[in-house]
């Protein structure tokens, strides 16, 4: 069985038909336990998630009533088992387990050179995601909301190695596209900004590189009041000298 949380909660069976799992507090649990599928999650844990310090008094009750009821929606394909303080799933498809391994993947690739094995890997990574990880389940500092934190933290690092392995295989248009979707959600990311900045450069589109630069700096000086960091603005010296490294 396929769980997605990398955009709203969905749950797949086997053949593709969906399973319905409607009520807020059973999709809560179910993430929270497919977060770390086949290991333990404490019921302390289950009921922060759930409640975050607000927990009624028959919260670990209504853990179980809840793990008893997500049981039979979820049917034989995957079961959720009793472990010491706590509970544990197992048969879960989690995407963002996959996309975990992927990325470390093009990570390890592109470290190692292998630019083509690190794009297919890394472009693998990115295309799990169909929106915000755990769209509309976590608050701000609670643990959904941190674990959808980490996430998106994960998924903007492959996206940075996404674009260096492109940039190393000349595929330079590709490199820009990918830039343009990233800024449109993390306008602030000022590397997001420099890869773009020498993608355009090295695609011979100098004059939309100095734009790029300086709409990196009007979006940094209208939400921070800050002029934009010493790598960006060295990178931008260096394409108007036209510096030959940048090659």
């Amino acid at each position: 069985m396929e769980v997605r949380l990398l955009g709203a909660l969905h749950v797949l069976t086997a053949d593709g038909r969906t399973v319905a799992v409607t009520r807020r507090k059973h999709r809560q649990l179910l993430a929270l336990l497919c977060l770390t599928p086949g290991l333990g999650v404490s019921v302390d844990r289950l009921v922060r998630g759930l409640w975050n310090g607000r927990e009624p008094r028959s919260a670990r009750g209504n853990v179980k009533t809840y793990v008893c009821d997500l049981r039979v929606l979820l049917g034989p394909e995957v079961t959720i088992e009793p472990v010491p303080q706590g509970y544990r799933v197992e048969g879960a498809d989690v995407d963002a387990v996959r996309f975990a391994a992927l990325a470390d993947a093009g990570r390890r690739a592109l470290e190692g050179g292998r630019h083509e094995e690190a794009a297919r890997e890394l472009a693998g990574a990115l295309a799990l995601w169909t929106g915000p990880a755990l769209d509309g389940l976590g608050d701000g500092i609670d643990p959904l909301g941190m674990a959808a934190a980490r996430l998106t933290c994960r998924r903007l690092s492959a996206v940075h190695d996404h674009v260096e392995a492109l940039l190393a295989l000349r595929r330079l248009d590709e490199a820009v596209a990918h830039l343009l979707a990233a800024l449109a959600d993390e306008p602030l990311r000022e590397r997001l900004w420099a890869q773009l900045m020498l993608a355009l450069y090295r695609d011979g589109r100098r004059a939309e590189a100095l734009d790029a630069y300086r709409g990196a700096r009007a979006v940094i000086a209208e939400s921070q009041g800050l002029d934009p960091g010493r790598e960006l603005t060295a990178l931008h010296a260096r394409i108007l000298a036209d510096d030959p490294s940048l090659g």
